[in-house]
């Protein structure tokens, strides 16, 4: 006897394309505008609903913090920034 393979969700419904067409500015109503590229993605409701449950029951494994690197790099970091920062201003005049 064979079983039957499980799954975690299942989308049945609409499922659709989006096509994304990048212009220059937005044209009038009743116009026309040029483009030069069009993509098209997955799209629709079902699509959508999917990626949100997705993203909802994700699991993420816990992060060790090691917490005397962190702060030895946050220490250099401030550090270059006190030494480096009046350089960098006298250097550009960056306001």
């Amino acid at each position: 006897m064979s079983s039957t393979p499980k799954a975690d969700v299942v989308g049945v419904g609409l499922n659709a394309t989006d096509t994304l067409i990048p212009v220059h500015h937005y044209p009038p109503a009743g116009s026309k505008v040029e483009f030069r590229s069009a993509n098209v993605l997955p799209g629709g409701q079902v699509a959508t609903a999917i990626f949100i449950y997705f993203g909802a029951t994700a699991h993420l494994p816990q992060i060790q913090l090691n917490w005397p690197a962190a702060l030895a790099l946050s220490a250099a970091s401030l550090a270059l920034l006190l030494l480096c920062g009046p350089t960098l201003h006298r250097t550009t005049r960056f306001h």
